[in-house]
């Protein structure tokens, strides 16, 4: 049994199997459906912003809402000084969503079925998220933050602190792993959902239409998990960095 349905690059692999072009759609077809999400998202913003009215019309409060409530909600998360990284959060939630959501169309794939590009996703999070840490806290609170909450009287015992930094390595090193992982396995379910009712024939119609509803559901809420601990990830360095800079 087919573990996906078939995508149009798949197609086109198979219809002219002596053509390298189309072995190499094929072979890199979740970049290519990546590609083509992020650029129809620029296209849609592009035009979207130059009709942003002072007096917005409905489409326009409606995504303003949403934009105030995102806002609330990271500065409840991360504190004040996470605001400045909101736009990160906001842009990724949206590609998040569209790449689940392209598994939705005919004769295509949801890009983040794939393990690799959740990895891609999760290491941007990890990376910026040290970026903004060594920012905010800079060299030496960077450094110390390892340590966590740690009276200064147990760091002269030398091995807690070393055992405790350590762990704090591992648990910083695993965080993009266990959210791509995360991210990856739902979706490669839906995919696999798609697939067997696909397969069920016309007996499958009912079923493969109400998964569908299903799947856009929680390609939404996959996106939301992915930019909510996205979210967390910033609070537990920003919110190092109000303890440290108040000693």
């Amino acid at each position: 049994m087919s573990e996906e349905l078939p995508t149009i690059f798949y197609l086109l692999h198979k219809k002219f199997p002596l053509m390298p072009l189309f072995d190499f759609l094929y072979f890199w077809q979740d970049v290519f459906f990546a590609m083509l999400a992020a650029a129809a998202l620029f296209i849609i913003i592009f035009f979207a912003q130059k009709k942003i009215k002072q007096i917005p019309g409905r489409l326009q409060a409606v995504l303003e809402s949403f934009v105030s409530y995102a806002d609330e909600l990271m500065q409840a998360v991360a504190g004040p000084r996470g605001r400045k990284y909101l736009p990160f959060v906001g842009t990724l939630f949206i590609y998040v969503a569209v790449l689940n959501l392209i598994g939705v169309l005919p004769l295509c794939k949801s890009p983040t079925a794939n393990l690799s590009t959740t990895i891609a996703l999760s290491l941007c999070v990890f990376f910026y998220v040290q970026y903004a840490g060594f920012k905010e806290l800079g060299v030496k609170l960077y450094a110390w933050h390892f340590f966590g909450k740690m009276p200064r009287f147990i760091m002269l015992t030398f091995i807690i602190p070393v055992f405790i930094l350590f762990i704090h390595i591992i648990s910083e090193v695993l965080r993009p792993f266990t959210l791509a992982l995360r991210l990856r396995s739902n979706i490669w379910g839906d995919e696999l959902l798609f697939s067997t009712f696909a397969q069920l024939g016309l007996k499958g119609v009912p079923l493969f239409l109400f998964s569908s509803l299903l799947v856009i559901v929680g390609a939404l809420a996959q996106a939301a998990v992915f930019a909510i601990l996205t979210m967390v990830y910033f609070a537990l360095v920003l919110g190092e960095t109000e303890e440290k800079r108040e000693v």
